[in-house]
Protein backbone atom coordinates (compact mmCIF):
# COMPACT_ATOMS: atom_id res chain seq x y z
CA UNK A 1 0.00 0.00 0.00
CA UNK A 2 1.70 3.16 -0.89
CA UNK A 3 -0.21 6.73 0.67
CA UNK A 4 0.00 9.30 -1.89
CA UNK A 5 0.78 12.86 0.98
CA UNK A 6 1.47 16.35 0.45
CA UNK A 7 4.69 16.16 1.85
CA UNK A 8 6.22 12.84 2.09
CA UNK A 9 9.30 14.47 3.81
CA UNK A 10 6.96 15.18 6.92
CA UNK A 11 8.77 13.11 9.76
CA UNK A 12 5.13 12.50 11.10
CA UNK A 13 3.86 10.89 8.27
CA UNK A 14 7.07 9.25 7.37
CA UNK A 15 6.33 7.76 11.11
CA UNK A 16 2.73 6.59 10.84
CA UNK A 17 3.17 5.38 7.47
CA UNK A 18 5.80 3.00 8.36
CA UNK A 19 4.30 2.19 11.53
CA UNK A 20 1.23 1.22 8.88
CA UNK A 21 3.53 -1.13 6.67
CA UNK A 22 3.05 1.11 3.77
CA UNK A 23 5.26 3.02 1.50
CA UNK A 24 4.86 6.90 0.83
CA UNK A 25 5.18 8.95 -2.13
CA UNK A 26 3.69 12.09 -3.74
CA UNK A 27 -0.34 11.50 -4.55
CA UNK A 28 1.00 11.27 -8.20
CA UNK A 29 3.63 8.70 -7.51
CA UNK A 30 1.25 6.47 -4.97
CA UNK A 31 -1.44 6.56 -7.91
CA UNK A 32 1.16 5.77 -10.71
CA UNK A 33 1.56 2.47 -8.51
CA UNK A 34 -1.89 1.71 -7.76
CA UNK A 35 -4.69 -0.11 -9.42
CA UNK A 36 -6.50 0.67 -6.90
CA UNK A 37 -6.86 4.36 -5.37
CA UNK A 38 -8.67 5.39 -2.20
CA UNK A 39 -9.45 9.53 -1.84
CA UNK A 40 -10.10 9.95 1.52
CA UNK A 41 -9.77 13.81 1.83
CA UNK A 42 -12.22 16.50 3.02
CA UNK A 43 -13.94 17.65 0.43
CA UNK A 44 -13.15 21.24 0.10
CA UNK A 45 -9.34 19.20 -0.88
CA UNK A 46 -11.37 16.57 -3.27
CA UNK A 47 -11.06 18.30 -6.71
CA UNK A 48 -7.46 19.44 -6.00
CA UNK A 49 -6.37 16.06 -5.15
CA UNK A 50 -7.21 14.20 -7.68
CA UNK A 51 -6.11 17.25 -9.95
CA UNK A 52 -2.77 16.09 -8.60
CA UNK A 53 -3.09 12.69 -8.82
CA UNK A 54 -1.57 12.46 -12.68
CA UNK A 55 -3.84 9.52 -15.00
CA UNK A 56 -6.07 7.54 -13.37
CA UNK A 57 -7.95 6.68 -16.51
CA UNK A 58 -8.56 2.77 -15.96
CA UNK A 59 -8.20 2.97 -11.96
CA UNK A 60 -10.73 2.17 -9.63
CA UNK A 61 -11.43 5.50 -7.67
CA UNK A 62 -12.55 4.95 -4.31
CA UNK A 63 -14.10 8.23 -3.23
CA UNK A 64 -14.53 8.36 0.28
CA UNK A 65 -15.82 11.87 0.51
CA UNK A 66 -18.86 14.11 1.23
CA UNK A 67 -19.52 17.22 -0.52
CA UNK A 68 -19.89 18.63 2.99
CA UNK A 69 -18.70 22.42 3.86
CA UNK A 70 -15.85 23.16 6.02
CA UNK A 71 -18.05 23.29 9.16
CA UNK A 72 -20.29 20.00 8.47
CA UNK A 73 -23.33 22.02 8.36
CA UNK A 74 -24.39 21.77 4.89
CA UNK A 75 -23.76 19.95 1.43
CA UNK A 76 -21.61 22.12 -0.56
CA UNK A 77 -23.08 20.23 -3.62
CA UNK A 78 -25.85 17.68 -3.96
CA UNK A 79 -28.57 20.18 -5.40
CA UNK A 80 -27.97 19.69 -8.89
CA UNK A 81 -24.93 17.01 -8.87
CA UNK A 82 -23.08 14.94 -6.96
CA UNK A 83 -20.08 14.96 -5.07
CA UNK A 84 -18.77 11.33 -7.02
CA UNK A 85 -20.43 13.12 -10.30
CA UNK A 86 -17.46 16.24 -9.90
CA UNK A 87 -15.15 13.62 -9.04
CA UNK A 88 -15.83 11.70 -12.10
CA UNK A 89 -15.96 14.27 -14.39
CA UNK A 90 -12.44 15.55 -12.75
CA UNK A 91 -10.96 12.25 -13.22
CA UNK A 92 -12.18 11.04 -16.90
CA UNK A 93 -11.54 7.52 -17.48
CA UNK A 94 -11.57 5.98 -13.88
CA UNK A 95 -13.67 3.95 -12.63
CA UNK A 96 -15.36 6.04 -9.60
CA UNK A 97 -16.95 3.76 -6.79
CA UNK A 98 -18.38 5.75 -3.48
CA UNK A 99 -17.38 4.02 -0.70
CA UNK A 100 -16.74 4.27 3.45
CA UNK A 101 -19.01 7.52 3.44
CA UNK A 102 -22.09 5.92 5.14
CA UNK A 103 -20.94 5.45 8.56
CA UNK A 104 -18.50 7.51 10.94
CA UNK A 105 -14.91 6.48 11.73
CA UNK A 106 -15.88 4.83 14.99
CA UNK A 107 -17.88 2.47 13.68
CA UNK A 108 -15.11 1.75 11.01
CA UNK A 109 -12.78 1.34 13.98
CA UNK A 110 -14.76 -1.37 15.59
CA UNK A 111 -17.13 -3.09 13.09
CA UNK A 112 -18.78 -5.44 14.97
CA UNK A 113 -21.78 -5.39 16.87
CA UNK A 114 -23.07 -8.40 18.31
CA UNK A 115 -20.55 -10.70 16.10
CA UNK A 116 -21.69 -9.75 12.95
CA UNK A 117 -19.43 -7.53 11.21
CA UNK A 118 -20.95 -4.12 9.84
CA UNK A 119 -21.27 -4.27 5.79
CA UNK A 120 -20.08 -1.43 3.87
CA UNK A 121 -22.15 -0.55 0.79
CA UNK A 122 -20.76 1.12 -2.54
CA UNK A 123 -21.50 1.86 -5.70
CA UNK A 124 -20.71 3.06 -9.13
CA UNK A 125 -22.45 3.92 -12.44
CA UNK A 126 -19.48 2.00 -14.42
CA UNK A 127 -21.04 -1.86 -15.44
CA UNK A 128 -17.45 -2.49 -14.25
CA UNK A 129 -18.23 -2.01 -11.18
CA UNK A 130 -20.34 -5.15 -10.90
CA UNK A 131 -18.16 -7.54 -12.81
CA UNK A 132 -16.88 -10.65 -10.61
CA UNK A 133 -13.24 -9.21 -10.99
CA UNK A 134 -13.85 -5.62 -10.29
CA UNK A 135 -15.75 -6.39 -7.06
CA UNK A 136 -13.51 -9.17 -5.99
CA UNK A 137 -10.71 -5.78 -6.67
CA UNK A 138 -12.56 -3.42 -4.32
CA UNK A 139 -13.13 -6.28 -1.74
CA UNK A 140 -9.63 -7.62 -1.57
CA UNK A 141 -7.95 -3.62 -1.27
CA UNK A 142 -10.84 -2.77 0.91
CA UNK A 143 -10.36 -5.71 3.46
CA UNK A 144 -5.98 -4.70 3.93
CA UNK A 145 -7.83 -1.28 4.75
CA UNK A 146 -9.29 -2.58 8.03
Amino acid sequence: MTFGVRNKDNAKTQATVKALGGAIGTVAEAVARSEVVVLGVPWNAALDTVRSAGALSGKVLLDCTNPLTADLSALEVGHDTSGAEQIARTAPGANVVKIFNTTGAANMANPNYGGTRLTMLYAGDDPATNQTSTRATIVKNTSRLG
